[in-house]
């Protein structure tokens, strides 16, 4: 993408725009066509008719740890749905807001690009930590830049590894509201990698 901000959603059905959404620089945007119908065997016991079938568009998506619906739209077949994607630019206002939730399936960790290099060629990540400590700090979802800005404010040289714990051959103990990775922790257990740079005030953020 060559322009300077994020991009928008604007989604038509039926030639009827029912909105443009989107995010002024970064987030998750999405804009999803869903069919479900439910086995009415399976659901006898409840109430009949609810949720037996449905069909819909939805856009919402995710920024600063909260997630946003834009709109939901039934829809018949037939029915023609649209989806633009605009430059940056005005947005309608998310019809609604909500807390985001933390993934309590995942731990994660702060490393310096330097160390995870490494590990790379070994195929296991043993940082400092490990031989003076006995453990691989690791942080919850929502405790993560809380822990970069008391610990690592300013550097330009991380990566915050996401890590599925049920990857993780080494016991992994909460101590002190925080998960410690008992030994070793091999790449391949490692999901998703990514950048955690600083913004202008040294400081990190979602």
């Amino acid at each position: 993408m060559s322009e300077e901000g994020a991009p928008r959603f604007e989604v038509s059905v039926n030639g009827e725009t029912i909105t443009t959404a989107g995010y002024p620089d970064f987030g998750v945007l999405t804009a999803i066509l869903c069919w479900v119908k439910r086995d009415p065997a399976e659901h006898a016991s409840e109430e009949p008719g609810y949720f037996d079938e449905d069909l819909s568009v939805d856009v919402a998506g995710l920024h600063k740890g909260e997630n946003a619906d834009w709109a939901s739209r039934s829809l018949q077949v037939g029915d023609e749905i649209v989806v633009r994607v605009l430059p940056p630019g005005p947005t309608d206002e998310p019809k609604s807001r909500r807390p985001g939730f933390p993934d309590k399936d995942f731990v994660f960790h702060i490393a310096p690009a330097e160390a995870w290099a490494a590990a790379q060629k070994t195929g296991t990540y043993e940082p400092e930590s490990l031989r003076t400590e006995g453990f691989i700090h690791c942080s919850d979802e929502d405790q993560v830049y809380d822990v970069a800005n008391e610990r690592f404010s300013g550097r330009t040289d991380l990566l915050l590894l996401r890590i599925p714990k049920h990857d993780v051959e080494a016991e992994i103990r909460y101590e002190g509201g925080f998960p410690h990775i008992y030994g070793p922790l091999d790449v391949d257990a490692v999901h998703y990698v990514s950048p955690l740079v600083p913004g202008a005030d040294d400081r990190f953020s979602p």
